[in-house]
């Protein structure tokens, strides 16, 4: 996003980021002086360039980006399964279910009959090839009348974390990475 000579794209920037679905985007800024590197980064820049652009920074900006990009597309990108689950609600009801796809933030199940009233509370499930059984706390994201819901990821253990990475990270042939926070 050039911030300084496009009108308003920095108001974008810090919109982009108030945005549920894109606060954990990818952004980079060029700035040409109007606007400090600082501010940028405070407006919610991940990487800045500074004009004139020279072609050592772009590549220097876009190695440190990728591993970055690779884990946000994993976030959201939804990789085919079929698994069996069990539902767990808040008031202690239980439903049998099978996860139909999958990503690092959340799931599409299956199931017949409704859901009881009230949140879901759990869902366990085991990846193939994996040992540990997953166990995330989960809200329902979507639902629709023909059995198929959205369950999005709250809170997953450290470990079950590790292992849905590892096992998405495997299924786009990606090596895994270490998670680590933006360089600014």
């Amino acid at each position: 996003m050039d911030g300084d000579d496009v009108q308003g794209a920095l108001g974008v920037l810090e919109s982009l980021r108030k945005s549920a679905s894109n606060k954990n985007s990818v952004t980079f800024a060029i700035v040409n002086g109007a606007t400090s590197t600082q501010q940028a980064f405070k407006m919610g820049a991940n990487f800045v360039l500074q004009k004139p652009i020279s072609m050592v920074n772009i590549n220097r900006c876009r190695r440190a980006a990728i591993n970055f990009m690779i884990r946000e597309r994993r976030r959201y990108f939804r990789h085919p399964v079929e698994l069996p689950a069990t539902i767990a609600f808040s008031e202690g009801d239980k439903l049998k279910a099978r996860v139909t796809n999958i990503s690092e933030g959340g799931m599409a199940i299956f199931f017949r009959g409704h859901l009881p009233k009230g949140g879901v509370s759990t869902v366990n499930f085991q990846l193939t090839g994996v040992a540990t059984l997953l166990e995330p706390k989960v809200q329902i994201a979507w639902m629709d009348d023909s059995g198929r819901a959205g369950l999005r990821c709250i809170d997953m253990p450290r470990e079950s974390h590790e292992q849905l990475n590892l096992r998405l990270a495997g299924q786009q042939g990606e090596q895994p990475q270490k998670t680590e926070k933006p360089r600014r």
